[in-house]
């Protein structure tokens, strides 16, 4: 947004001039196809965002923001390997178990 380049940018400048972090434009081809992949997800999650908050109910974007942990929790296991412990596993299944509330899910619906 244009947010991020009134205020974010210079910061980012900043930081490379007190010598904090060193500002580098990407040179090789798969740091720029990187890059490019990186922005058209932003850009394509940003949208669903909108479309859930024009076609869903006021709870729709919460709920699939909050589902989005153990979404996530999920992939870290797949990709990495990395495994929750019983007590965040039943702080996920407590997500799940509120999302399915709030949105009115019935145990039976899921299998018909």
């Amino acid at each position: 947004s244009i947010w991020h380049l009134i205020v974010v940018l210079p910061c980012i400048f900043l930081a490379d001039l007190v010598g904090f972090e060193k500002f580098e434009i990407p040179h090789s081809a798969q740091t720029v196809a990187g890059t490019v992949t990186s922005a058209l997800l932003a850009s394509s999650v940003n949208a669903m965002w909108l479309m859930i908050t024009i076609w869903g109910t006021p709870m729709v974007l919460p709920c699939s923001n909050a589902l989005s942990i153990p979404c996530m929790v999920v992939l870290d296991a797949l990709v990495h390997g990395l495994r929750p412990t019983p007590i965040e596993m039943l702080g996920h299944g407590m997500v799940l178990l509120s999302v399915s509330l709030i949105l009115g899910f019935r145990i039976g619906d899921l299998f018909q």
